[in-house]
C-alpha cells in the first residue's frame, strides 16, 4: 500500500501550488490540512450519541437529521473548503453540491461533475484514509490526515475504502447560469430549514452564492 502526503504543507495559501498539481495529475486527490479549525469539528461532534460505532454509523447514513443545524453548515461554507474547489474549478463561481437536489428537467450538478468526477470530505478525525486505485490494479493508498483535513479526490481514479462514519462529504460544482436551477435550490435551502429544530443558519456573501440563494 502507498502512503502519501503530498500537498500536506498546511501553508497558508490563495491557490494551487506546483506540488499540489502534481499529486492531483498522478494520484487523483488534493489535501488541503486544516481546511477547517478544530473546534468546529468538536461542536458538530458534540451532537452525535456517546454511544459506540453503530450509532456514529447511523448518525452518518441519515445525514438529514443534522443538515439543518447551523453548525454543520458552518463547515460546509469554510473559505479555505471553497477555496480548495475554487483552485481545482480554476473559477470563482461555484456552488455547494446539494444531495437530494433534483433540478427541474436535468440534474445540472451531476452533469457539471463528469470527467474527472469530483468528491471531497472533511475528516472528522485522526485517522488513515485509504482508496483503492480504478484501473484494477489492486494498488491502495493511504492519505494521513487529522481533524478538520479537506481531502478532494477524482472518483475515476479513487474508490473510497474507509469508514465514511468519520468522513462528512463536500462536493463544489461550477454555478450554472439558470434561474430554474436557482429556484430549486432556493426551495430545497427553504425545506431544509423548515424542517430543522435548531435555529436559523446566518449566512455571509460568499454561503448565499454558494448555495444559490445569490448569483455570482
Amino acid at each position: 500500500m502507498l502512503s502519501h502526503n503530498c500537498g500536506a504543507s498546511g501553508e497558508e495559501q490563495s491557490g494551487w501550488t506546483e506540488e499540489d498539481w502534481h499529486c492531483w495529475e498522478e494520484h487523483g486527490y488534493f489535501l488541503r490540512r486544516r481546511a477547517v479549525p478544530k473546534f468546529y469539528i468538536l461542536r458538530l461532534l458534540s451532537l452525535m450519541p456517546a454511544e459506540a460505532d453503530r450509532q456514529r454509523a447511523l448518525w452518518n447514513k441519515d445525514l438529514s437529521v443534522i443538515r439543518s443545524h447551523p453548525y454543520m453548515w458552518d463547515i460546509l461554507l469554510r473559505y479555505k473548503v471553497y477555496e480548495a474547489f475554487s483552485g481545482l474549478w480554476k473559477q470563482p463561481g461555484l456552488w455547494l453540491y446539494l444531495e437530494g437536489l433534483r433540478i427541474r428537467g436535468n440534474d445540472a450538478q451531476t452533469a457539471s461533475m463528469q470527467s474527472p468526477k469530483i468528491e471531497g470530505c472533511i475528516s472528522l478525525l485522526a485517522q488513515q484514509v485509504e482508496f483503492h486505485y480504478a484501473d484494477h490494479s489492486g494498488r491502495r493508498l493511504a492519505i494521513a490526515v487529522e481533524v478538520g483535513d479537506l481531502l478532494i479526490y477524482a472518483s475515476d481514479k479513487l474508490v473510497l475504502l474507509s469508514q465514511t462514519s468519520d468522513l462528512l462529504p463536500v462536493t463544489m460544482v461550477p454555478a450554472q447560469d439558470s434561474e430554474d436551477c436557482r429556484s430549486d435550490r432556493i426551495l430545497f435551502w427553504n425545506e431544509i430549514h423548515q424542517a430543522g429544530q435548531h435555529g436559523r443558519v446566518i449566512l455571509n456573501e460568499l454561503g448565499e452564492r454558494l448555495l444559490g440563494l445569490s448569483a455570482w
